[in-house]
């Protein structure tokens, strides 16, 4: 188990000041215990599975047509998991929410192809297939697919598929950016926002103005700090990590198992 703090002002002056070579040291160290499942149960749900590497593997995957546009991916959070412990906000009510109005503003959006990624750990939490039923019933067209975690995608797949990926307030964030150096968006009051890795919404107005100009080209232009990302990634997976025993389980289902 382990303990995760926002960083302070020392801690990003510590960063700035690290050499390049030292920076991938650290950056290497907080890899090998991440991907080497060390940390947490959900990180193997999420980076295991099968790895895609071509967009012809994905759609075939997706039983769709495939089509030439960038593919942007909105990775869904699990709707009872508690949205507003890590920064309150008054632009959602919670993770639900949140995806619904992602949902209502891209559903027309026919510049770029949209994949809704189920969240790994979502079945642990009490939702099963049904939710995700009612999501693709009601959002999905020709330009957004939705992709359960029962597909065994592994989120290594990004890497070769996506032109950006969308969160709104998820570890993917500054993951995908430092593993893989592809931008992201994610909402203001992420644990990780004093990082700047990315893009950070803060309305709605913001997002839905962002998202109407992506295409091929505006995609390449989106912010994207790796430095930051890494410097983000090894706060999180290795500087801020203490062994306590008295955390709590990382997910109900762990609760209940008794693990």
């Amino acid at each position: 188990h382990a303990y995760l703090y926002r960083p302070n002002t020392h801690d990003h002056i510590w960063f700035q000041n690290l050499s390049e070579p030292t920076t991938s040291d650290y950056f290497e160290k907080a890899k090998n215990a991440h991907l080497g499942y060390e940390l947490a149960k959900d990180t193997e749900r999420a980076f295991g599975g099968h790895e895609i590497k071509t967009n012809d593997e994905l759609f075939r995957m997706l039983g769709v047509k495939e089509d030439e546009n960038p593919i942007v991916f909105i990775l869904a959070h699990i709707p009872n998991d508690y949205p507003n412990a890590l920064g309150a906000s008054d632009l959602y009510s919670d993770y639900h929410d949140w995806l619904i109005r992602t949902l209502e503003i891209i559903e027309t959006i026919d510049s770029v192809t949209w994949i809704v990624k189920e969240h790994p750990s979502m079945v642990n939490y009490g939702f099963h297939f049904e939710y995700f039923d009612e999501l693709e019933a009601r959002f999905a067209n020709r330009n957004v697919h939705f992709l359960r975690h029962s597909e065994n995608f592994s989120t290594k797949s990004l890497q070769h598929l996506a032109s950006a990926v969308i969160t709104c307030k998820g570890s993917a964030g500054f993951e995908i950016p430092a593993l893989y150096g592809i931008p992201t968006i994610y909402w203001t009051g992420a644990s990780y926002s004093s990082f700047k890795v990315g893009t950070e919404i803060s309305s709605w107005n913001e997002f839905e103005s962002l998202v109407n100009s992506f295409n091929q080209f505006t995609l390449r232009d989106l912010p994207l700090d790796t430095r930051e990302a890494k410097s983000c990634y090894i706060f999180v997976y290795l500087q801020s990590r203490l062994d306590l025993d008295l955390n709590p389980p990382s997910t109900q289902a762990d609760l209940l198992n008794n693990e």
